[in-house]
């Protein structure tokens, strides 16, 4: 029992005495251990510290940039649908489609067919669902194989919602090309009845187009996903076709990628009427987070190499320590603790002194790249923010002057640049034009027209190759051109405001210091560019959509007919054009306090008035009626005007009528006075018949005057003729 307690105790004294041998040893043991514990805790722990604020920066910048990339993308594809649906109903409005006759309608969809590539087939539906055109390049369609269209989506839900349905993506039979349906309903505008629909094929691998031109991050990828996560646009063509399925997540983050490998994600919805789609952008995690596993790898070589080097001198010191090890020991303390500014003080010139001097440099590079970590940090927050910032400022902006000028000064003012400008193509897309400019050059240059054609300068080659061109020593380039308004001009940089191959204009930065702008910042520079290029796109949108708006409302305004809108819960008239207010005699203030059901102004046929006969026009048109009627209306004048009105429910939640009044007194005088002249003429025929029937002279006599007598209301008719008309004698008959 003794030894085995003796045993016990052993074993247990073992890992103390151990440690107690390792760390009061030789004197070299112990500093060697000592200076190892001081260098490598601190390199350790700072490696650490940087390593994990480099991740937790870097993550989400990393997926803020998918995020942009996806709505960049998402943009671009929502703005080409939508360009699509603009387009047919400037066919429809603009073409009066739905007017036309049928050689006229199919001269219209095959011209559109033959000049746009987009779209592989053109039909259009009649009211009742049945096809009537079909203009085809897939194939040779004639009129015996026209079918039905009632009960398909393309047919159905645009006569239901009274809006453009866009259909989901299908694979053609024929092509096996990718396709989507857009179909736009045509009414007829004076009685609201739905007269035709527009169906459009449109060909989806235009925006697998758009995916592969989407400028992405190093390997990253874009892709389109319908409804169901099925795959439907990608750069890759095969990926679309196999309608892979991918599983998202619900929001932007590090997850699975299409390939089954670690992606960061970013996802931006685009909903087009019942139809939703999402664009998906992500890059490899491995790129997305390169900085912060470079920065640990080189914080673990710094950590490796800073032992090792102080592994070597505490050998090599290990027999010459003395009191000075004291200081050292608590200058080693203070490192630990983080701080790097206070310098250890030996006055010697033997290995004590070396590991002080070695400890101070030390200190210096762990403070010097902190420091270089947290500039670094600081200046990519600062673009991300004048990034965000000029987006935001981007987003209310429509007018391009306007918004150029807004980016050039965000620009000047964020990156403290000598100058900014912005030039974009004329109409003929030949010459550059200054948009805008900033400080007083800018101001001179604008007002004398400055332009320069495209391939001349630096601005002219960045527009010609669409590339980003950079001279960061102006007076080392020959082929670079000086500007007597801006002669501190010692570097420049040109990049191309582009979507996709089709560049827009320039932006163009240039610096008052050599080498002050580098690829870091062209890098910025070229996503601020893109972000510009997506709003003046957005921009020539609005204008376009705002243009065909007026040219809408201007055929409204200049309808024959009276037209208004009738409110169906407070009875109140509003938005009449100009023969409206002519027809009631009124102003747009008194129009918008009278109301067929308030006012005294209409009559009914019979002259009097009903405002419960009012309520029961307007509310068969909110059931879905279009009653056709006339009414007699009492302008402020005193005039009645005898007017037909056609009542069609406007489309939306709200109920309103919308009523087209024309005057039709004219027309019933001209039908009274055309019935009149016709009993007239019959009367006249009748006379003619019976007299030419008579034998004689005599009888012919007889019946005109009884005719006439009857035909003039008359009693008694004397007929007189010559005597010579009867050989000399005279007859008369009563």
């Amino acid at each position: 029992m003794h030894d085995i307690e003796n045993k016990t105790t052993t074993s247990k004294a073992k890992p103390e005495g151990l440690f107690r041998r390792f760390w009061t040893g030789s004197l070299r043991r112990q500093l060697t251990t000592s200076f190892l514990l001081v260098a490598v805790i601190p390199l350790i722990v700072t490696a650490a510290v940087v390593s994990y604020r480099s991740f937790s920066t870097q993550a989400p910048l990393a997926l803020e940039t998918q995020s942009q990339i996806a709505k960049r993308v998402a943009e671009q594809v929502s703005s080409f649908i939508l360009e699509r649906e603009l387009e047919l109903q400037i066919l429809i409005e603009a073409g009066d489609l739905g007017n036309l006759n049928r050689e006229e309608q199919t001269a219209v969809l095959k011209n559109l067919l033959s000049t746009q590539g987009v779209y592989d087939e053109l039909i259009l539906v009649d009211g009742n669902g049945r096809e009537v055109i079909y203009a085809s390049r897939l194939e040779v369609v004639t009129s015996d194989t026209f079918g039905s269209r009632k009960g398909k989506d393309e047919y159905e839900r645009p006569k239901e919602t009274g809006q453009t349905y866009y259909g989901p993506v299908s694979f053609s039979d024929v092509t096996g090309q990718p396709f989507q349906i857009i179909s736009v309903p045509i009414y007829d505008l004076n009685s609201g009845r739905l007269r035709y629909v527009l169906v459009a094929n449109f060909r989806f691998k235009t925006v697998w187009d758009l995916m592969a031109q989407a400028d992405v991050v190093g390997n990253g990828i874009v892709y389109l996903v319908d409804n169901s996560n099925r795959v439907v646009a990608h750069a890759n063509p095969s990926i679309a076709l196999q309608q892979r399925a991918v599983s998202l997540p619900a929001e932007n983050s590090f997850t699975t990628g299409l390939d089954g490998e670690p992606v960061a994600m970013a996802l931006e919805p685009i909903t087009l009427n019942e139809q939703t789609f999402t664009v998906v952008a992500e890059q490899p995690r491995s790129e997305a987070l390169a900085l912060p596993t470079n920065n640990v790898i080189i914080s673990i070589i710094i950590t490796l190499g800073m032992a090792l080097l102080a592994a070597f001198i505490g050998i090599g010191i290990a027999n010459f320590i003395t009191n000075p090890i004291g200081k050292l020991s608590e200058a080693a303390q203070t490192l630990s603790q983080g701080n790097f500014s206070q310098p250890v003080v030996v006055e010697r010139q033997d290995e004590i002194g070396n590991l002080a001097k070695a400890f101070n440099s030390m200190a210096v590079q762990l403070q010097g790249t902190l420091q270089g970590l947290e500039q670094r940090v600081a200046e990519r927050t600062k673009a991300l923010e004048t990034s965000a910032e000029v987006s935001r400022r981007l987003a209310s902006i429509l007018d391009p002057r306007q918004l150029a000028s807004a980016v050039v000064n965000e620009i000047r003012n964020a990156y403290d640049y000598y100058y900014a400008q912005i030039y974009l193509f004329d109409e003929a897309g030949e010459n550059l034009v200054l948009t805008a400019g900033t400080g007083e050059a800018g101001a001179a240059m604008m007002k004398r027209g400055h332009s320069l054609p495209k391939g001349r300068g630096l601005v002219g080659r960045a527009a010609e190759t669409k590339e980003s061109i950079l001279v960061s020593d102006t007076s080392q380039d020959p082929n670079w051109l000086p500007n007597d308004l801006l002669p501190d001009t010692k570097a420049e940089a040109a990049i191309p405001i582009a979507i996709g191959d089709q560049v827009l204009g320039v932006l163009d930065v240039q610096d008052d210091l050599t080498n002050d702008i580098n690829p870091a910042d062209i890098t910025l520079l070229e996503s601020l560019a893109n972000q510009v290029a997506i709003s003046l796109q957005n921009a020539r949108s609005y204008v376009k959509a705002e243009t065909a708006l007026q040219e809408a409302k201007s055929l409204v305004d200049n309808a024959p007919e009276a037209i208004l809108i009738i409110d169906a819960e407070t009875g109140l008239f509003s938005n009449p054009n100009e023969n409206a207010l002519k027809l009631f005699g009124l102003s747009h203030e008194e129009m918008a306090k009278t109301g067929p059901i308030q006012t005294s102004l209409l009559t009914q046929p019979d002259g009097s008035k009903s405002a419960e006969k009012a309520r029961e026009k307007i509310n068969e048109t909110i059931k879905g009626g279009t009653p056709i009627f006339e009414w007699t209306l009492l302008n402020k004048q005193g005039q009645e005007v005898l007017c037909e009105v056609r009542l069609v429910r406007m489309p939306g939640d709200k109920p309103r009528a919308r009523a087209s009044i024309t005057d039709i007194t004219e027309r019933k005088r001209l039908q009274e006075f055309t019935a009149s002249r016709a009993r007239q003429q019959e009367a006249i025929n009748t006379i003619t018949q019976r007299i030419q029937s008579a034998t004689t002279i005599e009888e012919a006599m007889q019946v005109a005057a009884r005719e006439l007598g009857q035909a003039l209301g008359k009693r008694q008719t004397l007929v007189e003729l010559e005597p010579s008309a009867l050989g000399g004698k005279s007859q008369v008959d009563a």
